[in-house]
């Protein structure tokens, strides 16, 4: 199946504006480029989504990329904590349930 580059454009558009409020989170601003790197590689096709793979998508070493998703000083529960908001803002009503199976 093809895909039209102008509809891959749209989607990496509305990938940045989702990161956006998520990048500040991880400090500095290597660690933000790291960020997006990571998240480009699990959404790439390859074949296996480990900090090498997509390390080497990117041209960079891998210690770098698995030092960042190993050893990263951000907090887990902050991130899920805005996802939730997100979520909520989007989708959430007061009397809203959502369920995913």
């Amino acid at each position: 199946m093809n895909v039209e580059p102008k509809a891959l454009a749209s989607l990496v558009r509305h990938l940045n504006k989702f990161l956006v409020p998520y990048l500040p989170l991880f400090g500095r601003p290597e660690r933000q480029v790291q960020a997006k790197r990571a998240v480009q590689g699990l959404l790439s096709d390859l074949q296996r989504k480990s900090a090498e793979p997509i390390a080497e998508l990117h041209g960079q070493p891998r210690r770098a990329m698995q030092q960042f998703i190993g050893a990263g000083p951000w907090s887990d529960q902050v991130m899920l904590d805005l996802l939730v908001d997100q979520v909520a803002d989007e989708l959430g009503t007061v009397d809203g349930v959502l369920i995913i199976d």
